[in-house]
């Protein structure tokens, strides 16, 4: 049995949890309230010990971090793949995950700041406004990526569950596709459609 050590607002778990929905993986959960630091308690240290979400316990081994949790998901479980077979089709899946990780995130970061942490209406719109340039220059990127594919791998795969848990936030704040991104908006939608986002989602208040 797998056991989830997560979060609902946690991006990273949101990845997690489609990538869990995709494989028809059950799991049972043990929430790791981030507001209250309970990541940081010293038994959740001793399950990941860097203090952050996710992580899954599988049949008593340990696994954090959301991508090492992918891959040893389409290792272990591999009856639906999420993962090309080829090398240079893998290749390309990680490093638009990385994309994602290393450039898009520290970006959609400021929109978290601004309109998660602030009360209603303090946000800094100048922030907000700079980095929805940035964002809306990399939706271009994955606007190129989506030419002639229905999804980031050409199937659906853990490239696209790096991207998938933006999707909520982007409806709750607004922050509108490029009419210039027409392969963005037809994906964003095909994810949405597929039974892995509403299994995933966090429940509603």
């Amino acid at each position: 049995m797998i056991t989830l050590y997560h979060w609902w607002v946690s991006s990273h778990s949101f990845k997690t949890r489609l990538v869990l929905a995709e494989k028809g993986l059950g799991y049972q959960e043990v929430l790791i309230d981030l507001g209250k630091r309970v990541q940081k308690e010293p038994w959740y240290l001793k399950i990941h010990p860097y203090g952050t979400v996710p992580a899954i316990e599988d049949d008593g081994f340990i696994v954090y971090d959301s991508t090492m949790i992918a891959e040893y998901l389409e290792e272990q479980y591999p009856q639906v793949p999420m993962l090309p077979k080829d090398a240079r089709g893998r290749a390309r899946i990680r490093m638009l995950e990385d994309f994602r990780d290393m450039h898009v995130h520290p970006v959609f970061r400021v929109f978290l700041q601004e309109y998660r942490s602030k009360p209603a209406g303090q946000a800094d719109m100048g922030a907000v406004n700079k980095a929805l340039e940035q964002f809306h220059g990399m939706l271009g990127r994955l606007e190129r990526e989506l030419e002639g594919r229905e999804y980031l791998g050409g199937t659906f795969s853990i490239a696209d569950t790096a991207f998938v848990p933006y999707f909520p936030s982007m409806d709750a704040w607004k922050i509108p596709v490029p009419e210039s991104c027409p392969n963005v908006k037809a994906w964003i939608a095909r994810c949405k459609a597929r039974p892995s986002f509403a299994k995933s989602l966090a429940p509603k208040a």
